[in-house]
């Protein structure tokens, strides 16, 4: 591309990028720049990029794929797992995307169940 400056030393150069249509936010603090816009699907539509872009235009982060497979498919929540912070509660969440966070009261053994009779 020729240059548009008058100076030799100033050179210009067409880069292309995207953002997420959920966050606009790009892989990372910076979005990755590319020669070309065939240059940019083919690497952000790569497994280990982890960008989407589906049927209906919207291109997503790796952080919202996972988020629309959950509103899509379900969350992937894991078992209850003992809190590490307090012996009473258990937690468990959604292994996609990170949301879908619950905690209970793990019941007392030491306590006897409680009847329900009226």
């Amino acid at each position: 591309m020729e240059s548009e400056s008058r100076d030799p030393r100033v050179r210009s150069e067409t880069l292309y990028w995207i953002d997420c249509s959920a966050c606009n936010a790009a892989d990372g603090l910076r979005a990755p720049r590319f020669r070309s816009e065939e240059d940019l699907w083919h690497a952000l539509l790569t497994a280990d990029r982890g960008w989407i872009r589906l049927d209906d235009g919207r291109v997503l982060c790796p952080i919202h794929r996972r988020v629309a497979e959950c509103d899509s498919n379900g969350h992937a929540v894991t078992l209850w797992a003992a809190h590490p912070l307090d012996a009473n509660l258990a937690w468990r969440c959604c292994t996609r995307c990170g949301s879908l966070f619950e905690q209970r009261v793990v019941p007392d053994p030491a306590m006897p169940p409680t009847s329900s009779a009226s």
